[in-house]
């Protein structure tokens, strides 16, 4: 039986992908809809899973905006006035691609994950519709590590606040 771990915004693998070389019992699925970095990740491991989409709230397509930094792409379009402030330089989108999109809990029906031990969001300003696309099996992870801007000047047009994201994970305490 394996422990699923989800790397939402999975890049080069940092953290899940060490753990899943390390522990063969550890399942990761690694979403990255940038097919260049998805491409270079796929079939590293038996154990870890590339899934080349970006995870949303609605399943589908939708616009994604590839920056010079790999790091600084997102389904959010780039605030420019904020974007000469990105901590390697000023972000630059080079392009637009259109993207697939899945809702996770629509994967985790799909996949037939009944739980997953933790859920890692570096979804650049999309973090919490990452959370939102989980729906109710949100209660069905155990650990999420999800990053939030705490920035006066945010780099992504439409990314939540650090209280935005705290008031939605406590309205699941109850």
């Amino acid at each position: 039986m394996h422990k699923v771990w989800l790397d939402v915004g999975a890049h080069g693998g940092g953290h899940p992908l060490e753990i899943a070389m390390q522990d063969d019992s550890v399942l990761v699925y690694g979403f990255e809809p940038n097919i260049r970095i998805a491409a270079r990740n796929a079939g590293l491991r038996p154990n870890y899973v590339v899934v080349a989409a970006a995870v949303a709230e609605v399943d589908g397509v939708a616009p994604f905006h590839i920056a010079d930094a790999d790091t600084g792409s997102s389904l959010l379009p780039v605030r420019e006035d904020n974007a000469r402030r990105w901590h390697g330089g000023t972000l630059t989108v080079l392009a637009t691609v259109p993207v697939p999109t899945v809702r996770l809990d629509t994967f985790m029906d799909m996949a037939g994950v009944d739980g997953a031990e933790w859920l890692f969001v570096d979804a650049q300003g999309a973090d919490l519709s990452v959370l939102k696309s989980a729906g109710r099996r949100l209660a069905d992870v155990e650990h999420v590590r999800v990053e939030v801007a705490v920035t006066p000047y945010p780099v992504y047009r439409g990314a939540p606040t650090k209280r935005e994201m705290l008031d939605y994970l406590n309205s699941f305490r109850s």
